[in-house]
């Protein structure tokens, strides 16, 4: 079984457990040189080592054992993220804006140290690996906390689709809840609700998805941001049905699909290059707008829903 992207990732995300100083300054420095790329190499490889290890195991049981070894691996990595959440929370406007927007654009205003980079980057990565873990414990269905019980790790540093900068200290949780809604959550909620008045379920690769299925693409969609939910739109025909049945230009479908996200611009600019960026004849900044980078992963997302 092939493990060297969540080693990878571990190695990059457990700084915080090394003595060696010089190797904590190699490490901030790696990973503050790659920003704008933590995607393709810690995510996405993440991603698609852990589903081809899922689709190699005949039985759930097999399933289980395979995600607990991958908790068990990110717990050490859990550690540093912790004991850095004042910096993580201090940066939550920052970390928002790179689930809506990308990373170069969250970051071309900040004034931050190479330090608070590497964390900030860190917990972005880790808060990927975990919520993917949970998707495909949900595709599965998978009680990924009692898996955290059965391996005696602490639910609390997993708490599914929660990014550690948004999390709600315990002292605010109703004791009654094992796990709160996440601001996640509440977004793909509000997602589906657009998606659907604007005849989403009616697109011929949805209309064979189950309900919960759709809350999982919603979710996924949502976690993403916009350059990656594009790409999904894209080849699931939606942007071509939304110009076909609901618009009768490309900028007014734009502006709409920006405020499904929240986006900040109302001119729907951002949406639009990354459409662009979709086509080899693009000549939009594609260090900027890379929903292009998306196009296969969203397939493999997909297949996976099924």
């Amino acid at each position: 079984m092939e493990t060297s992207a969540l080693k990878n990732s571990v190695r990059i995300l457990d700084f915080i457990r090394k003595d060696d100083g010089k190797y904590k300054e190699a490490l901030i420095t790696e990973l503050v040189s790659q920003a704008i790329n933590i995607e393709n190499i810690y995510i996405t490889p993440f991603n698609e080592e852990l589903s081809k290890n899922i689709l190699s195991k005949e039985q759930n049981t097999g399933i289980k054992i395979l995600i607990k070894q991958y908790i068990v691996e990110l717990s050490s990595a859990s550690y540093s993220m912790e004991l850095h959440n004042e910096i993580i929370s201090s940066w939550k406007e920052i970390i928002s804006d790179i689930y809506l927007y990308g990373l170069e654009k969250a970051f071309e205003k900040a004034e931050l140290t190479d330090y608070d980079t590497y964390i900030i980057l860190a917990s972005v990565i880790y808060d990927a690996h975990l919520n993917y873990i949970s998707y495909l414990c949900r595709s599965h269905d998978i009680d990924l906390l009692n898996l955290c019980q059965e391996v005696s790790i602490d639910n609390s540093i997993i708490e599914t689709d929660i990014p550690i900068a948004i999390r709600v200290p315990d002292e605010q949780k109703d004791k009654n809840l094992t796990s709160i809604p996440s601001q996640e959550t509440t977004k793909a909620e509000k997602l589906i609700d657009n998606l659907i008045s604007f005849g989403f379920q009616e697109l011929p690769l949805i209309s064979s998805l189950s309900d919960e299925s759709i809350k999982l693409l919603a979710q996924k969609l949502v976690e993403k941001g916009i350059p990656y939910s594009i790409a999904m739109f894209d080849h699931l025909k939606f942007l071509e049905y939304l110009g076909n049945n609901h618009f009768d230009s490309n900028y007014k479908r734009n502006i709409e699909i920006a405020k499904w996200f929240g986006a900040k611009d109302k001119t729907g600019r951002g949406v639009k290059g990354n459409i662009s960026s979709l086509y080899a004849s693009s000549i939009e900044d594609k260090t900027r707008y890379t929903a292009y980078n998306h196009k296969e992963q969203v397939i493999k997302d997909f297949q996976i829903l099924k």
